[in-house]
């Protein structure tokens, strides 16, 4: 996750940037190492990612890891599934047919999210 991170950290510019983690909340699974929490996730290799990298344009360690709650985000499949199913009960179109298309849609997303969960 820290290659992940400073990747978009040296691409950011002024932009705000998002690194959205999709299915997983935390704590998310590392390699070799189980089930840690984003800060221990990146602190880990952060330093040493840092050093391969050198790009002096990007901020100190200290500032990125003080940077990751706004940076990081997540939602987990459960969570999404439960926010299609909201929307979709809850949105009109105003017209049968464009109630339907969205009834469709949602049952399509909600088909792959489980198949991904």
């Amino acid at each position: 996750m820290a290659r992940e991170y400073i990747t978009l950290m040296s691409k950011t510019g002024p932009a705000a940037p998002v690194l959205f983690l999709l299915g997983a909340a935390p704590p998310v699974r590392v390699k070799g190492l189980g089930q840690l929490e984003i800060a221990e996730a990146v602190g880990r290799f952060l330093g040493p990612v840092l050093e391969r990298v050198a790009d002096v344009s990007l901020p100190s360690e200290s500032e990125l890891m003080a940077r990751l709650p706004e940076v990081f985000c997540w939602i987990s499949w459960p969570e999404l599934d439960g926010c299609v199913r909201e929307a979709a009960a809850t949105y009109s179109a105003g017209h049968p047919s464009g109630d339907a298309s969205v009834q469709r849609i949602a049952a399509f997303v909600q088909n792959a999210i489980a198949w991904h969960a």
